[in-house]
């Protein structure tokens, strides 16, 4: 890239998050705006816009930078969390796909991505029609955390609630018998603390809104 293309970058980069930072938060100075910029500029300033246009949406007030860090992070603690449970799910479905495959051509069936191996499945009879459903919207789920993106707060600032269902999808499917005898010590932790509230610290919970918890329901 030339320089002055590189520079005409910098220079859109620097006055996205600067505008999006004097305009929200008008009232932060030194330290504070400092490390706000620096978080925007780590994380990208849309998704703390996304974030911040949330909690003005459901009534917060006079909103600071700590909450929308703790949203972030929450939100990227369930990404982790949710990315291996995800990754044991599609585990135990390409075993089915394999243990019916001949041995010359398990290679294909190890190159399929998430989507090829639901089809693959739903065409065999594998699974039925539901499941095949399911299973789809939990790669779509399995699509944003990959991406790193948000999942509990959609672009126009409201509750995603495309990524709740495929939470409760994914929660119901790993604790379906044939796949809890495979996983049983893993998913029994797991299940004793439930996969959304794993490794959350108490304090970290009791900050978040309610609204955004998974037991909420309006």
């Amino acid at each position: 890239m030339a320089n002055k293309e590189k520079n005409q970058v910098n220079a859109n980069f620097t006055d996205n998050v600067t505008k999006f930072v004097d305009i929200k938060f008008p009232h932060i100075k030194g330290r504070k705006k400092k490390e706000l910029i620096h978080y925007c500029e780590v994380h990208g300033w849309y998704p703390y816009y996304a974030i911040n246009k949330f909690l003005e949406k459901i009534g917060y007030k006079n909103i600071k930078p700590p909450i929308l860090y703790c949203i972030y992070l929450y939100d990227k603690r369930i990404r982790f969390i949710l990315y291996k449970y995800i990754g044991i799910i599609e585990e135990y479905y390409r075993a089915k796909l394999y243990n019916i495959t001949p041995k010359d051509d398990c290679y294909y069936v190890k190159q399929f991505d998430f989507g090829k191996l639901i089809d693959t499945l739903s065409e065999k009879k594998i699974i039925d029609h539901e499941t095949m459903v399911h299973l789809n919207s939990i790669k779509d789920l399995r699509n944003l955390v990959s991406h790193n993106r948000l999942i509990l707060v959609d672009s126009s600032g409201k509750r995603n609630m495309k990524s709740y269902k495929a939470f409760k999808l994914v929660n119901d499917m790993l604790y379906d018998n044939s796949i809890k005898r495979s996983y049983h010590a893993d998913l029994e932790r797991a299940y004793k603390r439930n996969i959304y509230k794993e490794k959350y610290s108490y304090r970290l919970h009791r900050r978040i809104p309610k609204e955004l918890k998974p037991e909420y329901t309006d």
